[in-house]
């Protein structure tokens, strides 16, 4: 994946997909408020369960949005889990995020801090022993999905690496385009062994 200056700048691409941009010119601050964004959030959720879902199990049912989504977390960790017994895992061990909108926080280069604050959220919640694999999955407004990890995904080369100290240590993400990923067989990209 090569990206351009641009692309640099803001961690992503405008979005070229005629609807995602015919929703966000639609979308009014007067009407709908908080329970607007929190619908927006909560189908954005729901949508990447599904394809995730199709994309690693070839079962967009696999995944759904946690019932605890935005509060207290159970027995997994994450905005996305399972929700029936996963063909040939062993445990679940994606920790998944999710994050849409955020039209006057759009990361840049030089400022980042709402990825930071995510990702160290992430990081707090997550037990490395069981979800050790940390995906932030973003879309902010006109930009394309993206996908934040802690994993060095193979086949597939990282358009950024960002640096989260926590805790004493160094953390590094790497940021990808969801539309390039989806292009590879999950097996072919992750290495299951590691993990199962």
């Amino acid at each position: 994946m090569t990206l351009d200056v641009d692309d640099l700048l803001s961690f992503t691409s405008p979005s070229t997909k005629k609807d995602d941009n015919k929703k966000n010119s639609t979308t009014s601050k007067k009407s709908g408020g908080t329970n607007r964004s929190k619908r927006k959030g909560n189908k954005f959720e729901n949508d990447i369960a599904k394809t995730l879902g199709y994309w690693i199990f070839n079962d967009s049912d696999m995944f759904t949005r946690s019932i605890t989504s935005g509060a207290k977390k159970t027995v997994y960790t994450g905005d996305i889990v399972p929700q029936k017994q996963m063909p040939n895992w062993t445990k679940f061990f994606l920790h998944i995020e999710c994050k849409n909108g955020y039209q006057n926080q759009i990361p840049t280069f030089n400022n980042f801090s709402i990825v930071e604050k995510w990702l160290i959220k992430c990081l707090n919640e997550v037990d490395f022993n069981k979800q050790p694999m940390i995906w932030l999955v973003c879309r902010f407004h006109a930009h394309s999905t993206i996908i934040i990890t802690n994993y060095l995904f193979q086949l597939v080369r990282w358009g950024l690496c960002v640096n989260i100290a926590h805790n004493g240590l160094n953390n590094f993400f790497y940021i990808y385009k969801l539309d390039e990923l989806l292009n590879y067989k999950f097996d072919d990209l992750v290495e299951m062994d590691k993990f199962l």
